[in-house]
């Protein structure tokens, strides 16, 4: 009987857990910290520009990030090979201190929405990222990415 338990357990542990993304991509920082000459790429493919998409950045920090903000430049390749770039300004902490995402211990995990509607086309979409701040290396950044639903 515990055995089954655990067996349905397990099951819906992994179901729950399973990702609708259309995309998601990750990188982990070398030594915990994020390069300013570290670009970081993301390549996906949207074949249903009628729907709605959410590009959200994700990304793991310790304590050790010194700032309560980011600075994020993007760079978007369309399907149409138009390129645009934006800068990001990225609120991580309130003024208090308080970290305004999710805090596990020293961990801070973040889901920050930066693109919400349609693709104006069908086809492959690139993005590059590189972090936009004064300093060369920010330090107590786990991992960046971004996940597309």
């Amino acid at each position: 009987m515990r055995k089954v338990f655990a067996i349905l357990l397990f099951s819906f542990v992994l179901l729950s857990c399973s990702d609708n993304s259309l995309y998601t991509k990750s990188y982990e920082m070398e030594n915990r910290e994020w390069h300013v000459d570290n670009k970081l790429e993301f390549e996906f493919d949207i074949e249903d520009n009628s729907r709605n998409n959410i590009i959200s950045l994700t990304m793991r920090l310790n304590e050790d990030y010194p700032y309560a903000n980011m600075y994020i430049f993007l760079e978007t390749l369309g399907a149409n090979q138009k390129s645009r770039v934006d800068t990001l300004k990225l609120l991580l902490a309130e003024s208090d201190g308080n970290w305004k995402g999710d805090k596990k211990g020293s961990l801070v995990e973040f889901v920050i929405p930066i693109f919400n509607g349609q693709f104006p086309e069908t086809g492959t979409y690139h993005l590059t990222m590189q972090h936009g701040m004064r300093d060369e290396y920010l330090p107590g950044i786990l991992d960046v990415g971004i996940k597309v639903d």
